[in-house]
């Protein structure tokens, strides 16, 4: 479903079901239909809103502007359409997304599911040992990217963070991810570099005047347990769920667990 001016960009998102609104953002490398699995174990109670981000699937990403801040624009542009707070859920970089337009506009939000959030910069922010850890581990993708191999840059992206590589995924969709990793790079300012003036900083989150909860898997990279845990520390009272046999891919490998979450979370 396109809207052409949406917050200034070309947006095209999904929507299916019917009831209370659940604004969806997906992973870097991804698109809408991430959310596929999920949208089939919630079945018709909800109304999943589902956008590309920006760079991916068919909407548009101007390159001069921050990546994360035009997400968060149209993101709050479709929870504006509805003329209610919002569930909402956000999934590794969609995470990211979906903390700062819960900070920066709460009353756009009925509640709050982060998945995986990739926000490495926290970590500096609390002066925890993960992020230089996480840093120079990460520093192989941008030197492959920055050379130019981006087929490389694409493996050792996928090698932390997805599930299989080009001999185990099909064709048409490593090409779609070789032909957009340029995205994952031009989020790297808003969710590691701490001298971004224009970023979400720690200091800025508090408790929520929202329902909260944190979920991950149990497999994933151990960056990830470290942002909950200082995600945790400052939202007091959000829930915490760790899914034992998960990796980092949640909402696509394991859609069940993820919808039940979202069920016990908005109490329906």
């Amino acid at each position: 479903m396109p809207q052409p001016r949406l917050a200034g960009q070309v947006v095209h998102w999904l929507e299916q079901g019917e009831g209370h609104p659940v604004l969806a953002l997906h992973c870097s490398l991804a698109h809408s239909g991430a959310w596929g699995g999920v949208i089939r174990q919630l079945g018709s109670a909800f109304r999943l809103i589902a956008p590309d981000l920006p760079g991916h699937g068919r909407t548009h990403f101007d390159q001069s502007r921050d990546i994360q801040a035009q997400a968060v624009a149209s993101a709050a542009a479709l929870a504006l359409r509805e003329g209610r707070a919002v569930h909402l859920m956000g999934h590794s970089f969609g995470a990211t997304v979906a903390l700062r337009l819960a900070v920066e506009r709460p009353e756009l939000v009925a509640s709050l599911m982060l998945i995986e959030p990739v926000y490495f910069v926290l970590l500096d922010d609390a002066g925890h040992p993960a992020y230089a850890d996480y840093v120079a581990r990460g520093a192989s993708f941008t030197e492959a990217y920055r050379s130019g191999d981006l087929n490389l840059a694409t493996r050792r992206f996928v090698g932390l963070w997805g599930d299989g590589g080009p001999d185990t995924v099909p064709a048409d969709q490593w090409a779609y991810m070789v032909d957009r990793i340029y995205t994952v790079e031009a989020s790297q300012p808003s969710i590691i570099e701490p001298a971004r003036r224009d970023r979400l900083h720690l200091e800025q989150i508090g408790p929520m005047p929202f329902p909260v909860l944190l979920m991950e898997g149990a497999r994933s990279d151990p960056v990830i347990s470290a942002i909950q845990d200082v995600l945790v520390g400052r939202m007091s009272g959000a829930q915490r769920v760790v899914v034992p046999d998960a990796g980092h891919m949640l909402p696509i490998t394991h859609p069940a667990p993820v919808a039940q979450a979202f069920r016990a979370l908005t109490g329906s």
